[in-house]
């Protein structure tokens, strides 16, 4: 058996403390290494603490346009946006298939989350 490698980079496109209990927007920027993306499934786990807001779509833009433009998480009027610059999408089961077109460029992948704390009041934020 050959030794795995990984097909993409995945960081954070935003790292701050997030606040509890009240629904944010965290950018993933996935980059592929050396490899097409090309019917990929990005599979979605949150863990403890954390969930995705299932009453709103994600969104996947080009990450180089987003940042020419200047563009913020959960800015949803993109007038005039191109389908290949920007693009909403359902996560089904935790699970997110790709669109061909972000195949072999890097992009950012906006989540709507919570962060969830029953002992921490509404807007406290989650670093402390």
């Amino acid at each position: 058996m050959h030794k795995p490698r990984p097909l993409v980079d995945i960081v954070a496109a935003v790292s701050s403390a997030l606040l509890m209990n009240e629904l944010q927007w965290v950018g993933l920027i996935i980059k592929p290494m050396n490899y097409s993306l090309k019917g990929a499934i990005l599979h979605i786990d949150t863990g403890p603490g954390l969930r995705i807001s299932e009453s709103h779509m994600l969104e996947i833009e080009d990450y180089t346009k987003a940042m020419q433009r200047g563009d913020h998480a959960g800015d949803l009027k993109r007038e005039g946006a191109s389908s290949q610059v920007f693009q909403q999408l359902q996560l089904e089961d935790g699970k997110l298939t790709l669109p061909d077109w972000t195949s072999d460029i890097t992009t950012v992948l906006w989540l709507p989350v919570c962060a969830i704390g029953n002992r921490l009041a509404r807007g406290t934020s989650a670093g402390r």
